[in-house]
Formats: C-alpha cells, structure tokens, sequence
C-alpha cells in the first residue's frame, strides 16, 4: 500500500512539474474588460491595470500575471497563515438557505440544518472548498448566494 501510494505520489508530481510554465506570460498591457467590471478593486501600475485580490491598495507579485509562475507562488504562500493553507486543503459542505444569503439558514431541512454555513466555514476555518447541500429550486436563489459568497 504504501509503496504503491509513493509511486503514484511520484508518478503526479513528475506529471505536474512536466506541465509547469516557469516564463513569464507575454504582457498584453490591460486585463479584460469582464474582469475589470467584475473585480472590486483595480491597481494601476506603469500604465497597466490589476486586480487587487489582497485588497492592500497595491500590486503584489502574485497579482502581477507579467511575472514567473513560481514567483507568484512562493510570494502568495509567503502571505498566507498557516490556517488559511490548512483551509485549502479540506472541503465541507454548505447549505444554501432560501434567502440566499450565505449566513442565511431561512428553509434549510435535514442534515444541512446542522451545518455551519459558509461564512462560518470561511471566516473560523479558513475553508475555501464547499460542496454544495440543499439547492433551492430557484436558480436565481442560488445565483445570488454564490454572487455573495466569491
């Protein structure tokens, strides 16, 4: 068992490190105008135009899509606590209410009622990944809940 998990653990790595990009991406000079409408906050830099995903008011180095992959990486974990890699790697459930509010539990049944919900998840576990439990049957409902939850 092990020695077949350790293969395989080596055979994906070997896999994933084939398939990695190291460059720098060509620079285009300005992001998309979608992703421009759908980002809360832009930095400007040289001319350019970034999402500001940490919220800081300025371009960090995994915001910047211009430099080296690896760079990014290390300088996003770099910035991460230790909660919020933990909270990476698990995934939990999450009801959606029929308010559609992500704190919201108005209409939930069966065992989605004990869960916590995603705000809880997110903000005191750092969790990140969410299977999603009780749909509402209006898609709108749902839409709304997973506009508020990214």
């Amino acid at each position: 068992m092990t020695r077949t998990f350790l293969l395989s653990s080596l055979l994906a790595l070997l896999a994933l490190n084939a398939c990695r990009h190291t460059g720098a991406p060509e620079e285009s000079g300005e992001l998309a105008p979608l992703v421009l409408s759908k980002s809360k906050k832009i930095v400007e830099q040289d001319g350019r135009k970034f999402r500001d995903l940490n919220g800081n008011g300025q371009l960090d180095l995994y915001e910047d899509a211009g430099q080296a992959v690896d760079e990014r990486v290390e300088d996003l974990l770099s910035q991460m606590t230790l909660e919020e890699k933990a909270g990476l790697m698990f995934i939990e459930g999450a009801p959606v209410s029929e308010d559609g509010r992500p704190e919201g539990r108005v209409g939930l049944k069966g065992p989605a009622v004990r869960l916590p919900t995603v705000v809880e998840n997110m903000e005191k576990l750092k969790l990140k990944n969410f299977n999603i439990w009780e749909i509402p049957g209006n898609p709108e409902v749902m839409a709304r809940w997973y506009n508020e939850v990214q």
